[in-house]
């Protein structure tokens, strides 16, 4: 049966890209071959603008983008905001000194995915703004330090700024937030509830995790799906018109959003179970398929 889909919300890192500057050739023209045939497509990233942009530059993308987990809705050519749901400034400092807790607690040696960038006297804390990544180094020898870094390659510079104190760390950001960074090695939904229902004390947040073993938190409603309501209604689309795809738990709220929801075969069990239908892994081109399956209406 044909839903007569008009956009197509794709998530990136899993989904569209294998890695994170990776990009499938077929994916890219299934992208062109939407937009000819009238069907928007978008993103729906954890990633916010900048760390996008390289992704958005190389296929003709919709025009709003949705980023930071559903934080922010931007357009895809300037980033300039559209719609953002920031985390309060105000809960920042409660709760960065109760994840500043929480990681004091945990078993030093277990692995964690940011392991590989994180120094002996820092902390897996992370505050990330459209501009830049704030994250505590106590150890400094200065007040701040800035760092460029070009994984997305040298159009696409990121910046991270590291403070020597706290205070200093959560003011940095103000009112700008998409989202924090927690990572204490364990992600199971378990872990995600527990973490929720304690910062609840500090203000009604969510918790999903997108890659590896890190959690992330956004303001209440900054989610996939609340991105997905706002891009739809601006171009006045119907929810049975909208397929999302996707591969980790920050994707589940998509599929309540969307007509169809599918899951890539190296998915997440949990999302699977959600997903309407199952599509071939992302290193398989899964997200293309599915949008040639659109075109030609077969979904």
């Amino acid at each position: 049966m044909s839903h007569n889909i008009k956009l197509i919300v794709t998530d990136l890192d899993g989904t569209f890209l294998p890695d994170r500057d990776y990009f499938i050739e077929e994916n890219l023209k299934a992208v062109a071959a939407a937009k000819e045939a009238g069907i928007r497509v978008c993103i729906a990233t954890g990633r916010h603008w900048g760390s996008s942009k390289c992704v958005l530059d190389a296929a003709p993308f919709d025009a709003l983008s949705i980023t930071g987990h559903g934080a922010a809705v931007v357009e895809s050519a300037t980033g300039k905001y559209r719609y953002l749901n920031p985390v309060p400034g105000s809960c920042l400092p409660k709760l960065v000194r109760h994840l500043l807790n929480k990681e004091s607690l945990e078993p030093v040696d277990r692995p964690r995915t940011h392991d590989v960038d994180l120094p002996k006297n820092g902390s897996s804390i992370s505050l990330a703004t459209q501009a830049f990544s704030a994250v505590y180094r106590p150890g400094l020898t200065t007040p701040m330090e800035e760092q460029y870094s070009y994984p997305y390659g040298p159009k696409y510079p990121m910046v991270r700024r590291a403070y020597r104190d706290v205070d200093s760390w959560t003011a940095s950001v103000g009112e700008n937030t998409e989202w924090v960074t927690f990572d204490i090695g364990r992600i199971g939904v378990e872990d995600i509830a527990e973490l929720k229902q304690e910062i609840s004390a500090f203000a009604p947040l969510e918790v999903t995790t997108a890659y590896g073993t890190v959690m992330e938190i956004t303001a209440k409603g900054a989610t996939k799906g609340e991105g997905i309501r706002w891009v739809a209604e601006h171009y006045g689309i119907q929810r049975d018109e909208i397929l999302a795809i996707g591969d980790n738990l920050n994707d589940a709220d998509m599929f309540r959003c969307a007509g169809v929801g599918v899951c890539v075969a190296n998915g997440h069990e949990a999302l699977k179970q959600m997903a309407h239908m199952i599509a071939p892994a992302c290193n398989e081109a899964g997200f293309a398929k599915i949008v040639y399956d659109c075109i030609e209406g077969r979904i």
